[in-house]
């Protein structure tokens, strides 16, 4: 009962918003509405977290979960700066590696390339592993550096897990073409 439970963590947060829990019940309110597919809703929860309680210990989650909302709303530049914000206001967070290599997809896709490797390397080097190999291996293949892209996609699809797997050899797949390997392409795709 999702609906239920982020309506009583919303009242929680609005008829004891001095409570040191308000915070955290409006980010967790947030999850709950976008696990119901309500997108609008949980970006407007964050932002309401984000505005009362500016010192919450959350604050960290709140911005990753805000960058990651307008990342599925198709606003790349929002993004890019609500994630690039978390390092400046929460230098030690554990969950900056997760905010990079977001940051990096929102880079990639709003077509800053070499800025997203940077983002995906700092988060490789923090631990993000295969993923955030596979955010190089994406930012290579689109700066046409197709060696360097094989490589990453070949590391990504050997540590990572089947989903992540299956866009490395997606991403083998393309390198293939675009070195014109029709036979290897054909057998990747």
């Amino acid at each position: 009962r999702f609906e239920a439970a982020r309506e009583r963590l919303t009242a929680f947060a609005r008829y004891f918003p001095t409570d040191p829990r308000a915070g955290e019940a409006m980010v967790l309110a947030s999850e709950l509405a976008g696990r119901a597919g309500d997108l609008t809703t949980a970006r407007d929860l964050l932002d309401q977290m984000l505005a009362q309680y500016p010192g919450d210990p959350r604050i960290d989650v709140a911005l990753v979960n805000r960058g990651i909302l307008a990342l599925r709303f198709g606003r790349f530049e929002e993004a890019s700066k609500t994630l690039g914000d978390l390092a400046v206001r929460v230098p030690l967070s554990p969950f900056l590696a997760r905010a990079r290599l977001a940051r990096g997809v929102a880079l990639l896709a709003a077509g800053h390339s070499g800025e997203a490797a940077q983002e995906f390397t700092a988060a490789l080097q923090q631990g993000e592993g295969p993923l955030a190999e596979l955010g190089l291996g994406s930012a290579a293949l689109a700066r046409r550096q197709l060696d360097e892209a094989s490589r990453s996609f070949s590391a990504a699809r050997d540590a990572g897990s089947e989903p992540v797997s299956q866009a490395a050899e997606y991403g083998l797949a393309a390198v293939a073409f675009h070195q014109g390997r029709p036979e290897e392409f054909r057998r990747e795709a």
